[in-house]
């Protein structure tokens, strides 16, 4: 379809140049408008078909289908995704299961890159022990928001938890890097 439109493109600016070269284009002759005429009816015509084009071909829903052609494919890291956006202010059964699950996953890590046993990591996590930054210590702490936590919550409408949460696994992966090799 696109070299069909380009032909007629071309085909245009053909006809176009000619009208204004030759005396065929002296208002009012015949010739003239029926030029125009086919012009038109190409234009027309090249649009209603490039219309149906573009309706048989999209989508319903807006989105581009999978490579694989599998609907809903999920890549690592949806469901924590999935987790932190539905993360509320107020919600302490929600900020309770995130806990646990980076726990599980900064115990896990720790072990494997430090060398801690799994006891030595728990400690390590409550006391803030395994890492400079401030506010990924303070997720494990389990440290109140402070007044300029709280105002960022209220600014981003991002909890700080779940702010805290990104800067553990930001952390954690810097650890797996650096200890990695």
């Amino acid at each position: 379809m696109g070299r069909v439109l380009l032909a007629v493109g071309i085909s245009m600016i053909g006809a176009g140049l000619l009208l204004t070269v030759t005396p065929l284009s002296v208002a009012g002759s015949g010739w003239t408008l029926f030029v125009l005429a086919a012009v038109a009816v190409v234009a027309l015509g090249a649009g209603v078909l490039t219309g149906l084009e573009r309706s048989v071909t999209s989508t319903a829903s807006g989105r581009l289908p999978t490579p694989d052609g599998r609907p809903g494919v999920r890549t690592p890291g949806d469901g924590f995704d999935h987790q932190l956006a539905n993360l509320s202010a107020g919600d302490g059964a929600d900020r309770d299961a995130l806990h646990a699950r980076l726990e599980a996953v900064a115990l896990g890590v720790l072990v494997e890159r430090r060398d801690w046993s799994r006891d030595t990591a728990r400690a390590r996590l409550k006391e803030g022990e395994w890492t400079d930054d401030p506010q990924a210590t303070a997720f494990f702490r389990r440290d109140p928001a402070s007044l300029r936590d709280r105002v960022r919550t209220v600014l981003t409408g991002e909890p700080t938890a779940a702010r805290r949460a990104r800067r553990v696994v930001d952390e954690l992966a810097v650890i797996r890097e650096d200890e990695s090799g």
